[in-house]
């Protein structure tokens, strides 16, 4: 069974960023044939958002597959949820190519459940970091990338203000709730956020940092 699922994992992963190229290609290429009106920028967002969900359905894919092999098939549900939960509104970095998402997304939601279902946290240890991450998660969320930047400020206030009150309340159900797995799993989602909204980490990967200020900045040189 290992080998078979070892031999499944290998093969997507070989094939993760040609098969994204090859197929996505050919399908701008056919709608841009049927809509001969739309423009670069058209087509281009429209690449862009097939780019993002092919990348999303096909890493969750190996990442499913994995946990079944290893027996935490649904602890990792578990997790997925609360970290896209946390995620949909803090946002954050993303790595800058297909194989390299898929490895580190691989590695946070498959090493942070196996962490949850062995880690013993006491309470105080989780009421300290928890609001030391929360003041974090308000101060720098929500984290925007070159390729989608929040530039309306209501929105980015919306998200700072959803994903401070997400935070809070994974941090008070991480204390209350009895189920251990789902309560470590809280707190960690509180945690795990913090590096990928951190401009340290953005710093680090080179990546730029609050996208939506070169929108103002144009905005403004335009109106002077």
């Amino acid at each position: 069974m290992m080998d078979i699922s070892y031999f499944v994992i290998k093969r997507l992963v070989l094939k993760y960023e040609q098969g994204e190229g090859n197929m996505i290609d050919k399908v701008v290429k056919k709608i841009k044939e049927q809509n001969p009106s739309y423009s670069d920028d058209d087509i281009a967002m429209i690449k862009y958002g097939l780019s993002g969900l092919y990348l999303s359905l096909t890493k969750i894919v190996v990442i499913l597959i994995l946990s079944y092999f290893l027996g935490i098939f649904y602890q990792v549900m578990y997790f997925v949820i609360l970290f896209a939960l946390m995620r949909s509104n803090a946002y954050g970095l993303h790595a800058t190519s297909s194989l390299v998402c898929l490895l580190t997304s691989t590695i946070y939601l498959i090493g942070l459940p196996l962490i949850a279902i062995y880690l013993y946290i006491p309470i105080y240890i989780k009421i300290i970091l928890g609001i030391i991450a929360t003041i974090y998660i308000y101060h720098y969320a929500p984290a925007d990338t070159r390729k989608k930047p929040i530039i309306n400020p209501l929105k980015r206030k919306r998200h700072k203000i959803v994903s401070t009150i997400t935070a809070i309340t994974f941090l008070i159900m991480s204390i209350f709730i009895k189920n251990t797995y789902i309560a470590n799993s809280c707190f960690i989602c509180i945690l795990a956020i913090c590096p990928v909204i951190s401009p340290s980490v953005y710093k680090l990967f080179k990546l730029p940092y609050n996208n939506y200020l070169n929108y103002i900045n144009r905005k403004e040189a335009l109106e002077c």
